[in-house]
């Protein structure tokens, strides 16, 4: 199935674009449930946490980056200590990207895998790659890998809302459908989201989570874009389960452009400190507006 959608948020000229449900004059969601966030004063802001997390098990994350390095400097400065290892999957011509990876100190994974036979973004060839490599590794067993998209910031208090023996449940994929969405850098480091979604999918690409071993399931490389291939390789598990965490998204997706490998309006997020936390989830029940399995618009109210 291919998920596409349109987004025209269009800001008023005040500092934050979307302040209540009356702002929505039409959303219709491709199998996504959709809310416009109030904005302070509903938001409860609070400094956010930077202590180092306690699991009994390790974590390797591994997302895929072309042309984002903004993006991604701004979600290591969110991440890279919530985990053990951070891997990046890039191109061998994505020299900004090679150059966040040095300066975070993290592992590059150069690969030519993204735009092989002339594919558009080949996510899952890329990461099938990277998979295959850290499956074969007996120094990775029982070991937790976290694909996670390259514009999402975890929730400070994440390993507190996962299962502590998660690491003993191989062919389960773990997995995340809600977001908040920031339309701009100023707004994500002052924690206002524009928007929070719930997908009725049965995974997301944006957070999948399984323990490491030898059997574990890969990404497929018959994908040409980043559309299905997620689909795909959460129905490979014996059970998938939604932890129902709302992860920081980075911008609003517009066109389905990012599952196509484009990416617009980066660099301005590079040293975007991470949101505050209490800011996501930011809707009350009575916000929501659903309208599944259908495209959505989203235009502000004249």
């Amino acid at each position: 199935m291919w998920r596409v959608f349109n987004v025209f948020c269009l800001l008023s000229t005040q500092s934050h674009g979307l302040h209540s449900s009356h702002d929505l004059t039409t959303v219709m969601g491709n199998g996504a449930d959709y809310c416009a966030c109030n904005g302070p004063p509903s938001l409860q802001p609070q400094p956010r946490s930077t202590v180092a997390p306690r699991r009994p098990f390790n974590v390797t994350l591994v997302t895929v980056c072309e042309k984002e390095a903004g993006k991604l400097k701004a979600t290591l400065a969110c991440n890279k200590h919530q985990v053990d290892r951070v891997i990046v999957i890039t191109t061998k011509e994505d020299k900004k990207t090679h150059k966040v990876c040095s300066d975070e100190g993290v592992d590059c994974h150069i690969t030519d895998k993204l735009h092989r036979n002339s594919d558009v973004f080949n996510k899952g060839a890329a990461i099938q790659e990277v998979q295959s490599s850290l499956h074969r590794d007996a120094m990775n067993a029982n070991s937790v890998i976290l694909l996670l998209d390259s514009d999402i910031c975890l929730p400070s208090a994440v390993w507190t809302k996962i299962p502590q023996h998660i690491h003993t449940q191989k062919r389960v994929l773990f997995t995340s459908l809600d977001r908040c969405l920031f339309e701009n850098p100023h707004d994500y480091s002052r924690g206002w989201p524009a928007l929070q979604s719930h997908w009725h999918q049965l995974s997301l690409g944006m957070f999948q989570m399984y323990v490491c071993d030898t059997k574990a399931p890969l990404y497929s490389h018959r994908f040409p874009t980043a559309s299905e291939s997620d689909i795909e390789f959460a129905r490979q598990f014996k059970k998938v389960h939604n932890l129902h965490l709302v992860l920081a998204h980075l911008g609003s997706p517009s066109q389905g452009a990012n599952w196509l490998g484009v990416a617009r309006n980066d660099d301005m997020w590079a040293f975007a400190p991470p949101p505050p936390d209490g800011t996501c989830p930011c809707c009350t029940s009575e916000q929501w507006i659903r309208y599944p399995d259908v495209r959505w618009r989203l235009q502000e109210s004249g």
